[in-house]
């Protein structure tokens, strides 16, 4: 198992490791629950089409970011911070209302990879700063 995991991990420092895993975890998460919704009840097209409506598009927004950080690209970072960011704003705003555990598991799914995703490390790994050279002068 260790040698699959350094495999996987390659370069990537632990923490912008880390990062992926939790990313692709929401992501992993949020297929689960459309196949879960998508396969619930007796009409099959219509609970397909609902949880498609519904969780389609949060789905691919998830699973594009994770995608991109594990291709380590800077637009993925940009990507992930917002999806979760949003996805946290949302779970918080329905655990206001109803604090059930789901909300605070929500919460803390999307929480994690947004928390190590702002690490100083992590954002360096994904968004190296740009070479500057001298100013450009125009005549």
């Amino acid at each position: 198992m260790g040698d699959i995991l350094s495999h996987m991990a390659g370069d990537r420092p632990p923490l912008a490791f880390a990062a992926v895993i939790l990313q692709t975890v929401a992501a992993g998460t949020m297929l689960l629950v459309w196949l879960a919704l998508a396969l619930w009840g007796s009409a099959r097209i219509a609970a397909l089409l609902i949880a498609t409506l519904l969780w389609g598009v949060p789905l691919a927004i998830f699973t594009m970011a994770a995608w991109g950080l594990w291709k380590r690209t800077g637009w993925a970072w940009t990507f992930s911070i917002v999806a979760n960011s949003l996805a946290v704003i949302l779970a918080g705003r329905f655990t206001y209302e109803d604090r059930s555990a789901e909300n605070f598991v929500a919460i803390a799914l999307f929480g994690a990879p947004l928390l190590v995703l702002v690490l100083p490390i992590v954002r360096r790994y994904f968004r190296p700063p740009v070479e500057q050279g001298p100013p450009h002068i125009a005549p």
